[in-house]
């Protein structure tokens, strides 16, 4: 069996870009099932949060800062088993907007593909490498959206348990990573049974390898009812909008008066609605510039002086300082 989709794949998403509203819901349930019961902390978070649980129940989406901003929430109330925790309640039933593709998936394979042609429908996924290497599959994430070291973690380990969770309801069979690597010593996967043959805790990146014989285990579950109809999100947030003319615009950053002028925006509207999203005009410049630094860095066709000179920088020291900032890695790195 073979994986024909791989390489770099720029999935993260920042602010108030639209984020599937069921991993918030999964969220929500899990602090209430471990908190106390009536805990004051779960309307506290929901006013935090701008939502009501009425509201919640009918959303598609929710924003990214909402999602991240519960994370840390369920970091300070469950310690550093959260990530772990929320993953394994996972269920296919709850994920209310993969429902309907469900159909369409005959093994894990198929599943793994789609979400990576479909990063908007599934959370908890961030820029990444996918790397065939025969009989196993690597996926290693990159924090180009340079989240906090702990968050970025966190968000990992929600993301792995919750995979090995729903491949296990879907196959009926104990799928587990061959290994996985965390960059960090600050989350605790132990309690969840059997979730990789080997643990990396100090690594310079969040990964997970795993043999292929798992995703060709064919997809033996009944396909859940569909849910009720979900309210749509709103469209073209405003990282979207700045995003999207970054983009356009790249090599060639304009300066943020520009970006408000051509966004019908004055510069005060534009910083305080990004700072509402928890975001800023930099680093969006930034993800801009990093992912398509990477893009050009893993297709292996330029030297690194050439990125530097088509990404519009004058020193090439000054890029492979910018792109170590980003990443936190050199650009040497992601060519081996």
């Amino acid at each position: 069996m073979g994986i024909t989709m791989f390489g770099y794949k720029a999935q993260a998403t920042v602010g108030d870009q639209a984020y599937p509203a069921y991993e918030l819901r999964i969220m929500l349930a899990t602090l209430v099932k471990y908190l106390p019961p009536q805990s004051p902390l779960i309307s506290q978070l929901y006013q935090e949060l701008q939502l009501n649980e009425a509201s919640l129940a009918k959303c598609a989406y929710v924003k990214v800062w909402q999602v991240h901003l519960a994370m840390q929430f369920a970091r300070q109330s469950l310690g550093n088993a959260a990530g772990a925790l929320i993953g394994q309640e996972y269920h296919p039933k709850d994920l209310d907007l993969l429902l309907p593709h469900f159909p369409q998936f005959t093994c894990l394979q198929d599943c793994f593909l789609f979400i990576l042609k479909h990063p908007k429908l599934v959370g908890s996924l961030s820029d990444s490498m996918v790397m065939d290497d025969g009989d196993y599959l690597t996926v290693r994430w990159l924090n180009n959206s340079r989240l906090p070291r702990q968050l970025y973690c966190d968000l990992f380990v929600l993301s792995i348990t919750a995979l090995v969770t729903v491949a296990r309801h879907l196959t009926a069979e104990a799928v587990c990573f061959d290994e996985v690597d965390l960059h960090g010593e600050g989350c605790d996967v132990a309690m969840f049974p059997q979730l990789t043959q080997s643990l990396n805790m100090v690594h310079d990146v969040c990964q997970w390898r795993l043999s292929k014989r798992w995703l060709a285990l064919p997809i033996t579950a009944a396909t859940p009812l569909l849910p009720t109809p979900l309210d749509l999100p709103v469209t073209h947030s405003i990282s979207d909008q700045v995003l999207t003319l970054l983009r356009e615009r790249s090599p060639i950053i304009p300066a943020f008066a520009q970006v408000a002028l051509a966004l019908n925006l004055s510069e005060r509207t534009l910083r305080r609605r990004l700072a509402q999203s928890n975001i800023s005009y930099q680093l969006l410049v930034d993800l801009v510039r990093s992912q398509a630094a990477l893009d050009l860095i893993i297709q292996g066709q330029l030297s690194v002086n050439q990125i530097s000179e088509q990404l519009g920088y004058g020193d090439v020291c000054h890029f492979r300082q910018s792109f170590k900032h980003w990443l936190g890695l050199p650009p040497g790195y992601f060519r081996k």
